[in-house]
């Protein structure tokens, strides 16, 4: 009995899987919100006076080992390379040549922040941004003998792919870094987060750094509610990739990675604000969710004899 509960419990899960982690039709208006807010998103991290601290590039990473990218820093550069990324945003958020303008774009995005994280200190904000970047520029060119309608389905597919599987990714390399151990050995993250906090506190001489986080004392007085509160992010960062199934699992998913990264705030002073914004675009998708409660989605228009 045992085993056919168990071959009929497979069945159906099988059966779950090859019903959805598919392209699903999505219309232009929401293909056309999604891309206006990810122009918004690129070109605001673009925006800034100046985001060099150095003139070299003390300690090159990517593509900095094999380029030297110093040239970045010469005057009038990066203002040109601002507003050829502004010009490419705008090309992008109106659906014009985006095979020509996705990899400008995507270079562009690349080697500023390449040559930012090669100054002897490195900032994650602006890589998953990258990653959906070069995906999108891989999938236009990959699918180019697709239609309109199915281009734009398959672009937001593998952009929700790369941010779901970049939590994924996260878990795993914490399970392989800590060999299987990184539940248990997760209650003592709260001292490393007291450590980090009085060291920025040494260095900047922030007052408002000043004293040890109360949250952090509390859970490393309580071991078992911090393997359960890191525990939770760890398992829904290694099952991300779920949120690829369908358009409600991709909201389920989505909320709660957000809802991970404001305890993470709350608890760290880590925001990761690109990550949210990513995540709200492209795997909650709000008008997505708009469009299908107003009954106003390719399949439902197509039902209702619509289109």
């Amino acid at each position: 009995m045992s085993a056919i509960l168990s071959s009929g419990w497979i069945a159906r899960l099988g059966l779950w899987f090859r019903n959805g982690f598919k392209p699903t039709a999505q219309s232009s208006l929401d293909g056309m919100v999604m891309r206006i807010s990810f122009a918004v998103l690129v070109l605001a991290g673009l925006r800034d006076q100046h985001p060099y601290a150095f003139t070299e590039q003390q300690r090159p990473v990517g593509i900095a080992r094999l380029l030297n990218l110093t040239w970045l820093h010469h005057d009038g550069m990066y203002q040109g390379i601002l507003g050829l990324a502004a010009v490419c945003c705008i090309l992008y958020a109106l659906g014009i040549g985006l095979r020509a303008v996705l990899p400008v774009l995507t270079a562009a995005h690349i080697v500023v922040f390449t040559f930012f994280n090669s100054q002897g200190f490195t900032d994650h904000s602006m890589q998953l941004v990258s990653m959906v970047l070069l995906v999108q520029t891989i999938v236009i060119w990959w699918k180019r003998d697709q239609s309109k309608d199915n281009l734009r389905a398959w672009i937001w597919y593998y952009s929700r792919g790369i941010v779901l599987f970049s939590y994924a990714a996260s878990a795993l390399t914490k399970l392989i870094n800590t060999r299987g151990l990184w539940v248990w050995r997760s209650k003592y993250l709260c001292i490393e987060l007291i450590k980090t906090r009085r060291f920025n506190y040494y260095t900047n001489v922030d007052p408002a750094l000043l004293g040890d986080p109360p949250s952090a004392i509390w859970l490393t007085q309580h071991p078992l509610a911090a393997q359960c509160m890191f525990g939770a992010g760890f398992f829904l960062e290694l099952f991300a990739f779920l949120g690829l199934r369908d358009q409600r699992w991709a909201a389920l998913i989505g909320v709660s990675l957000i809802a991970m990264h404001q305890s993470i705030a709350w608890l760290m002073g880590l925001s990761f604000d690109n990550h949210q914004w990513l995540i709200l675009i492209f795997v909650i998708n709000p008008m997505g969710w708009i469009l299908m409660l107003t009954g106003r989605t390719p399949e439902q228009k197509l039902r209702a004899g619509v289109v």
